[in-house]
């Protein structure tokens, strides 16, 4: 794929995931926790895959670290490119199906 479109769909992706979150923190605490994990989905999915590797901290720690920086900064990338993959894979079937059509 074009380098243009990759960095068109990675910048979509960040201001999917920051508006999310941004939304999330203006409605009530318990509709903005379930409407972030619906909203992101791809991206809890990925941070919660990753964190199965580093026991036996759990989900607390990132690469051995349990500094909660570390933690939040690996849950906002996964987000981004939780997105970032769907977004891409999407593309790719489009791709793929009007191809043959």
């Amino acid at each position: 794929m074009k380098f243009k479109l990759i960095l068109k769909v990675l910048i979509a992706s960040i201001s999917l995931v920051l508006i999310t979150i941004g939304i999330s923190f203006l409605l009530p605490i318990e509709y903005g926790n379930t409407f972030a994990k619906v909203v992101l989905f791809p991206g809890y999915f990925l941070w919660d895959v990753t964190n199965v590797i580093c026991p036996p901290s759990g989900s607390r720690c990132f690469l051995g670290s349990e500094r909660s920086f570390a933690h939040h900064g690996w849950a906002l990338i996964c987000y981004i490119f939780g997105w970032f993959g769907l977004i891409m894979a999407a593309l790719k079937i489009k791709k793929a199906l009007t191809r043959h059509s």
